[in-house]
Parts: structure tokens; sequence; C-alpha cells
């Protein structure tokens, strides 16, 4: 073997043992995304104005109507999205509306390509594709697990290697598998009545 063949084999060897020994990239820091007076300061809105939304003491409120939704400025594919919701219960109708949307692929329209993780009562916690996306092995007619209108309920959501973990009000109480898209925005929707949401945060937890 020659000189060359050496060296070129040699270098092969080594950038194999730096991929082989090179960890994901690190989970991120915690992200706040409660606006503390202005929604423009962590979302974009989509389909619906602006003045859709409004925040009040860190509390984002959606009138419901028009539909639409207001977006996340970046991406994610592996991350820990958290917050609380409740409807406003004041005329409220039985079943109120509105939904998580995960992984939204471009264009933005009201009711793109992406998962939903519903928020209507009384199937909240349900999971499916909407505009084409795909997910696998979700429940789909979830019932029963939000608390009386107007009291605050929890949702954490973990996306990692496309499969989706949904914990509700401190219990795990869906999942699926096979996320498409794999990396996208995600979304609050407006959608039918007014709403509320607080203490949102997202880790991004790194992986490609």
């Amino acid at each position: 073997m020659n000189k060359t063949r050496v060296l070129v084999a040699v270098a092969i060897v080594a950038w194999a043992i730096v991929v082989l020994v090179t960890p994901p990239a690190a989970a991120g820091e915690v992200e706040p995304l409660s606006p503390k007076n202005n929604i423009s300061e962590h979302w974009v809105p989509e389909v619906a104005p602006p003045d859709t939304w409004s925040v009040k003491d860190g509390v984002i409120i959606c009138k419901g109507q028009p539909h639409g939704y207001i977006r996340t400025k970046k991406e994610y594919t592996n991350y820990l999205f958290k917050l609380e919701w409740r409807y406003n219960p004041e005329g409220a109708p039985p079943n109120p509306n509105s939904g998580v949307l995960l992984n939204i692929a471009p264009p933005h329209k009201t009711w793109p390509k992406c998962v939903e993780v519903q928020l209507m009562n009384p199937e909240a916690g349900s999971i499916f594709p909407l505009g084409g996306g795909v997910v696998k092995g979700a429940i789909e007619k979830l019932k029963g697990k939000a608390r009386p209108m107007g009291e605050w309920n929890s949702y954490e959501i973990t996306v990692k290697d496309g499969r989706l973990t949904l914990v509700f009000n401190g219990e795990k109480v869906n999942e699926g598998t096979d996320l498409e898209p794999r990396r996208g925005t995600i979304a609050l929707q407006s959608e039918g009545w007014e709403i509320h949401f607080r203490n949102i945060s997202i880790q991004d937890l790194g992986g490609e």
C-alpha cells in the first residue's frame, strides 16, 4: 500500500471514530413562551388577524373567532412543550374548541399539515393528523379527562424521534408514533370560543 493510500485510510478511520463518539446535540434550556405584553414577543399570528389575541397578566387570551392560530417563530424536531389552558365558562357552548398544532408545514392556512393535540371538550387529549399529516397508534377520541369548564388544565407534550407523548393534568393519557411532518412550528388555535393560555414553555431536546 503506498503512502497516499495509507493517509486516505487513516483519514477515513479518524472520521469514523469522530462520528461514533460524537453525541447528539444536547438538550437546550427551557424557553418561556408566555408574552409579558404582546403576542409578537414569541408568536406569529396566521390566518386570523392579530387582534384575535391579547395578553393580560401573562395570560394569552384568544377570542376564538375568526379561525386561525399563533405559531412559534422557530421550528422544532425534538422538544418538550408545556402549557396550561382553560375556556371562558361564561355562556360557553357544551363543546368549546381549540387545539395545539404540532410540526406545522407551510403553507399556513386554517387547517395546515400537522398533528393536532385536541383541546375541545369533552375530547381534550385526543391526537390526530390534519391536512395530510401522519400519526400512528394514537387515541383519536379520548374523553373525560378535562377538568370542569373554567378550571386550568395542563399539557406536557414530548416529541422525540417521531414519537409523541401527552401528559394531561399529570397523567400520561395518549401517545403516537411516526409523526409526519417530523419538524415544524407549534401553534395554538383560535377555533370557536374564548380560551386562555398561560405558563407556556418549550425545551429543545436536541438531536436531528
